[in-house]
């Protein structure tokens, strides 16, 4: 459940404003006794005065404490994509870095499929942005159960998904990516009562020993753009060279 920001920040500070008061009046209670009980010495006094900046210290530490874990609990958020679950683009881009080093490393190939929910704006006018949303996990739920552990997949856009598939060429990223319109063909039934089908558009592409993650999700956009100028409902392979893109279809074995 997405946490609300500004409520627990405002909660931390109260909590921590009232413990320092506390804390405060506490030592300024014991201060002020101390000077109408003649009886108490300095050596008590001090005493007093000790455990009263003790009791500050910790109380700050645990102001700390809380002020740690809220900016943790922000950190984490902006890591992940609380509709689909998926790691968000800006966390992503770091993460890719990586996979791609590792890949050229061990001389593995590597693909990525960039899917993307045809017609989404109209289908949001049409039934409103809770079913979008509702799509979205629908599309969400039929890439997880698809792809493998070990692959990645991040929420790249609004209605793009950007799935990283380790150890996997242009073909197996090509099946995969039909797997996944396969299942969300549909007829899904949204809350609202209301049955609707959508497809979509995937544009893939293979890693090459001289990318980077924008070179690389540059032809995977490729391929997507393919994909749309095709009629949609379908699968295309962005190469580096632009001019010779084309549908996944005919490298596919017969069914």
């Amino acid at each position: 459940m997405k946490v609300d920001q500004k409520n627990l920040f405002l909660q931390v500070l109260l909590n921590s404003f009232l413990l320092i008061s506390f804390a405060l009046s506490g030592v300024v209670s014991y201060s002020s006794g101390s000077h109408i009980d003649r009886t108490i010495n300095t050596e008590s006094f001090f005493k007093i005065s000790l455990s009263g900046s003790i009791l500050i210290i910790l109380v700050f530490a645990l102001a700390n404490f809380l002020f740690i874990k809220f900016y943790k609990q922000l950190r984490d958020e902006s890591h992940i994509d609380f509709l689909t679950g998926f790691i968000s683009r800006y966390a992503f881009i770091n993460v890719l870095k990586k996979v791609l080093l590792q890949s050229n490393r061990t001389l593995e190939p590597l693909s990525v499929i960039l899917t993307d929910i045809d017609h989404f704006k109209i289908l949001n006018e049409k039934y409103g942005y809770q079913a979008g949303d509702e799509l979205l996990k629908i599309l969400s739920k039929a890439i997880r159960l698809t792809i493998g552990d070990s692959d990645l997949i991040c929420r790249w856009d609004s209605n793009q998904i950007l799935i990283v598939l380790k150890n996997c060429t242009t073909r197996n990223a090509c099946r995969i990516a039909k797997k996944i319109m396969k299942k969300t063909g549909g007829p899904h039934l949204l809350s609202s009562g209301e049955s609707i089908r959508f497809t979509t558009s995937n544009g893939v592409a293979q890693m090459i020993s001289t990318d980077d993650t924008l070179a690389l999700v540059t032809r995977a956009e490729t391929g997507l753009h393919t994909a749309r100028d095709n009629g949609r409902n379908t699968c295309a392979v962005g190469y580096e060279w632009i001019l010779i893109d084309y549908i996944c279809n005919p490298i596919l074995p017969p069914a």
